[in-house]
């Protein structure tokens, strides 16, 4: 809740602009399904969520566009969640960032971090890809820069020199499944395991059709979202396993969810498969606080939520670096270790 909260009050105040819209819609074919889903809607309630109990002919008012012919014996209605683009969330947040003196360094690859004696933390930097890492974020394609800057000039000796060690006074490890890895040399390690999450992105073939938000599978738990003009479908998660490996029967079970709510809605000949990492923790709590060492600080672990945590995490973190009392500190410390 501190999260969303945080997140509408940062796009107020930045004007960020992103696909976003209000509302989700739990949808159970059977009475098994209502049944399975009573212990959440009871632990939603505890903590004044409103849920509204629908039955069918309320849930295709709803969501007009559901198949007529699908099983369906209600749904629960949850008019305070909602879904967005997270990748236009991302980049309207860097620009803004950018704007209040941020600096983004991309095909940049930190190799290794270690505590320096007397404070701070050291880091091993690489440039890894000359052809689009020369520039700091500031010297996007489009952007109107001085011919000659400090930030061109610090770029191409980077380049120069592509490895390099650099100091700063703290650092905020969010490398997914990668932070393991770099924690390793510093002693136990945060009790990481990769899962996979897929996803199926396709555009609508009229702005009548598709979902009018998103459409949560009773069964399976895969989500229907409309995004703009197109529709994600997002469902499953597999335990280990390479991004770049997709399984033919995961990317199936998408289409087959589309097509079973919402047949015809999506244009398919080119759609938009996506497969990636997400670290998770045993419990599925994020690791969010002060990592092995002083000046290494985590946020890590938040597996398939991680856009839904991440404002309210950014600023838990935030209040902890600085020395405030935060709300989510007893819920959201580092101390999980192998």
């Amino acid at each position: 809740r501190r999260s969303a909260e945080r997140m509408q009050a940062l796009s107020t105040r930045l004007g960020l602009e992103f696909e976003q819209g209000d509302g989700a819609l739990v949808l159970w074919r059977s009475e098994r399904d209502r049944d399975a889903a009573e212990p959440a809607a009871s632990a939603l309630r505890a903590l004044d969520v409103v849920v509204r109990e629908l039955d069918a002919n309320q849930c295709r008012a709803v969501e007009p566009g559901l198949d007529p012919q699908q099983p369906l014996v209600g749904g629960m209605h949850l008019p305070a969640d909602g879904r967005g683009n997270c990748r236009q969330f991302a980049h309207a947040l860097r620009e803004a960032s950018e704007r209040a003196g941020a600096e983004f360094r991309f095909s940049t690859t930190v190799r290794a971090l270690s505590p320096r004696a007397g404070g701070g933390v050291d880091l091993r930097l690489e440039q890894t890809a000359p052809t689009t890492g020369f520039g700091s974020s500031r010297m996007a394609p489009g952007r109107q820069v001085k011919p000659v800057s400090r930030e061109r000039a610090r770029a191409a000796a980077r380049y120069l020199e592509p490895v390099s060690d650099e100091s700063f006074d703290a650092v905020v490890l969010a490398a997914g499944v990668a932070a393991a890895e770099l924690l390793r040399p510093l002693g136990p390690t945060p009790a990481l395991r990769v899962v996979h999450g897929y996803s199926l992105t396709a555009a609508l073939r009229a702005p009548e059709r598709g979902p009018r938000s998103a459409v949560i599978d009773g069964s399976t738990g895969g989500i229907v979202s409309r995004l703009g003009q197109r529709v994600r479908v997002a469902a499953g998660a597999e335990l280990g396993g390479s991004a770049q490996q997709h399984r033919r029967g995961a990317v199936q079970q998408r289409y087959a969810l589309l097509q079973g709510w919402f047949p015809g809605a999506a244009q398919l000949t080119r759609p938009q498969v996506w497969k990636g990492p997400r670290a998770m923790t045993a419990d599925g709590l994020p690791l969010i606080g002060p990592g092995p060492c002083p000046g290494v600080w985590l946020h890590a672990g938040l597996g398939g939520i991680g856009w839904s945590l991440a404002c309210g995490g950014a600023a838990a973190l935030a209040d902890q670096i600085a020395g405030r009392p935060t709300v989510a500190a007893a819920a959201l410390g580092a101390a999980s270790t192998d």
